[in-house]
């Protein structure tokens, strides 16, 4: 039940106090006024206005006054700062506009201008722009009721609108003012198709279309296109047809990343050419490696080759050992020691490109193979294969196979007869820092000397090219490694890594040596010498440079999406073994490295990212959010300088020169004084004669009066 009546006006508040016994009273009152009305007694209507005048006394009415203090309304500007907010003018529309209203409203009195700048989702790469959730984290933690509007200047790419705000009041206008032009132009590539592994030497389809968007040209011509392959080649179509989808065929030349290409022709007046370019990485993986192994002699490091190689699941080996040399006499008829012709011509001749890697252990030109397929091997590892050679005592005779068509590509020429001795293999300095034998070092202390076992045999040699890795007997050529045109080549100047792999005198890391070695041989990516290696954690950019000889430039030039170049300085790592530079990638696309000797684009953010997969300004999406909401969307170029009114909820929110804000009108009570309009002593009195009004009106006291006799019956008794 009610125990009290507040009625208020403006700061001030008339109270009346009701208690329980009031309302008995006034129950009382209204059952004996209706009594009366309905049996017509005289003077009801008199008797029950002064029953309301007592009701109205006993309420005790008091005056309760405020002092009140304006609370600032909140006006809230958020800025876009995705990187598509940086193409053409957008950011100087952004900037001023963001400005003027911050003035104009800081001019006001009673008004609190905060702001909100959003720079994009920092989760990835520049990828897209998530603006509604740091607005809505914005609104959640503030919680302001005196919240009076809210303008929100973006080119229109936003990535996260949502149907609506529910932490926000819905009469709260909501203003987007969009930067940027009506009549921009784009050209952009999609990739429509491409898978994102493929086998090495095999080809992949990638199907993209080129399209142009906003007031493009949209004629019938051809677009050119230039696609950049994995293996170096430039491609150029001229034909490619706008809108339509164009497939061409990408060769997978090395396991690890492949990255491709492809550019697409500006067009006069275009917004950016950021998105004219994209580049993808295509993983290359390596099927079932096809390694041709040929013995001469039967050795004792042949086991070690082969349990090397099979131990491997991802080897195919081919393995023959030639038993019986020509120019041993043996009187077993030739149709019971051989049931199978060798296939000479099938494995060195048709069937040699299928190969990854073909090792020579122990050969020498008076066994078996013809010369005329060693000149097929030539030709092999010139096309880009990969030959390793373990040397036995054959490469210092006559029969050597430096005395074939293959001295042309080898490394290193016999210089003398065996030498038959223990010794410890040494790392040159170059192998202290070559992928391949760096990580030998950690069997050495720390003046290099090797805790690895001895081997007991070395053919000496003179290098002819490539760089010695490894050292034996008084410094001569251990392990040479030498390029030849598209190929590799590996040359171990003993046949003794078995004794590392029967741990003879503590053994050796033969695995960790013949795996590494065989991975380079076959164009391993992490294992080149001038291998670049870029690694991206959210927006900072990590390149390393593999140090080797230090024949590359310390300082590399690096190309943004945009086409500016600018340069990296790079620093020595602790270990020496890398250089080291960082920076931060701004925008996402194709950043291409160039340090000097190759250039190496890498992709920064998505293939396809959603900031730049539509770059042109629009306000289309953000309408679905402004359909049940009140607000307004703007071009700024239609209003650069907006007039700010104030609104009621009923109103109008914006018009074609200025947007509205809304009046709410808070306050906090500083000071409350409360006065009572009837004292006590004065409700009694007043009761008082309320009664003894009532009663002269009802004419009971006037015949006492007019009576004087008890005046006489009074004064006697005083006498006496």
């Amino acid at each position: 039940m009610l125990s009290t009546l507040t009625l208020t006006f403006s700061s001030l508040t008339v109270h009346l106090s009701l208690g329980i016994l009031w309302w008995v009273f006034a129950c009382v009152f209204v059952g004996l006024f209706l009594l009366g009305f309905i049996t017509q007694l005289r003077g009801v209507w008199f008797r029950f206005i002064t029953a309301m005048i007592c009701l109205v006394l006993l309420s005790d009415p008091s005056i309760v006054q405020e002092n009140r203090k304006p609370v600032p309304s909140k006006f809230l500007i958020v800025n876009d700062m995705s990187s598509s907010m940086d193409i053409g003018a957008r950011s100087a529309q952004r900037n001023n506009l963001s400005a003027h209203l911050r003035d104009t409203l800081t001019a006001r009195a009673n008004v609190q201008v905060e702001t909100l700048d959003v720079a994009g989702n920092p989760t990835t790469v520049l990828r897209e722009t998530d603006l509604f959730d740091p607005l809505a984290k914005k609104l959640n933690s503030s919680n302001d009721t005196n919240l009076s509007g809210i303008a929100i200047i973006t080119d229109g790419q936003i990535h996260d609108v949502p149907a609506d705000l529910p932490m926000l009041d819905e009469n709260v206008p909501v203003h987007f003012f969009i930067a940027g032009r009506k009549d921009d132009v784009d050209r952009q590539i999609i990739i429509n198709n491409v898978n994102t592994y493929g086998l090495v030497g095999q080809t992949l389809p990638l199907t993209f279309t080129v399209t142009d968007k906003g007031r493009a040209n949209r004629d019938d011509g051809f677009i050119t296109v230039r696609i950049t392959t994995p293996d170096g080649q430039d491609i150029t179509l001229n034909n490619v047809s706008r809108d339509e989808p164009t497939t061409i065929d990408i060769p997978i030349v090395n396991a690890g990343q492949n990255v491709v290409e492809i550019k697409a022709d500006t067009i006069a007046g275009e917004l950016t050419t950021a998105n004219n370019t994209v580049a993808l990485t295509i993983n290359g993986v390596r099927g079932s490696l096809k390694v041709l192994l040929v013995s001469g002699n039967a050795n004792i490091g042949e086991r070690t080759w082969r349990n090397f190689l099979k131990s491997d699941p991802g080897v195919d080996l081919v393995h023959f050992t030639i038993l019986r040399q020509p120019d041993k006499i043996d009187p077993v008829p030739a149709n019971e020691m051989s049931l199978i012709v060798f296939p000479f011509q099938e494995l060195f001749q048709e069937k040699i490109e299928e190969f990854d890697l073909i090792i020579f252990d122990h050969y020498s030109l008076q066994e078996l193979l013809p010369t005329f397929y060693l000149g097929n091997i030539k030709t092999y590892v010139e096309n880009g294969g990969a030959l390793l050679i373990a040397s036995g005592v054959t490469y210092a005779q006559s029969g050597s196979i430096y005395n074939s068509p293959l001295r042309e590509i080898l490394p290193a020429r016999p210089a003398g007869e065996p030498l038959n001795q223990l010794y410890k293999p040494q790392l040159t300095n170059t192998g202290k820092t070559h992928p391949v034998t760096a990580p030998l070092t950690a069997y050495t202390d720390s003046k290099g000397v090797p805790s690895w076992g001895p081997w007991g045999r070395q053919i000496p040699v003179e290098t002819l090219s490539g760089s010695v890795l490894m050292e034996g007997i008084d410094n001569l050529p251990l392990l040479i490694l030498s390029r030849v045109k598209e190929g590799r080549i590996g040359h171990i100047t003993s046949d003794q890594i078995w004794l590392w792999s029967r741990e003879y005198q503590g053994g050796g890391p033969h695995a960790q040596l013949l795996k590494r070695l065989v991975h380079w041989l076959m164009k391993e990516p992490t294992l080149d010498e001038e291998a670049l290696d870029v690694t991206v954690r959210n927006q900072e950019v990590t390149v390393r440079q593999r140090v080797q000889d230090n024949r590359l430039s310390s300082v590399l030039n690096l190309e943004l999406p945009d086409g500016e170049m600018i340069t990296l300085d790079l620093k020595e790592d602790t270990d020496k073994l890398w250089r080291t530079a960082t920076f931060q990638a701004q925008t996402p696309g194709v950043y291409t490295i160039d340090d000097g000797d190759k250039k190496r684009p890498i992709v920064i953010g998505d293939i396809n990212p959603p900031e730049l997969l539509d770059s042109l300004a629009t306000p289309e999406k953000v309408k679905p959010f402004l359909k049940n909401r009140r607000g307004s969307t703007h071009w700024i170029a239609d209003m650069p300088s907006p007039v700010i009114r104030d609104r009621r909820d009923t109103q109008t929110i914006s018009g074609s020169s200025w947007i509205g804000m809304r009046q709410a009108n808070n306050y906090t009570v500083t000071d409350i004084t409360t006065r009572s309009l009837l004292p006590d002593r004065m409700a009694l009195f007043l009761i008082g004669l309320i009664l003894f009004i009532n009663w002269w009106r009802e004419g009971r006291l006037r015949p006492i009066l007019k009576d004087r006799s008890w005046v006489k019956r009074f004064l006697s008794k005083e006498s006496e």
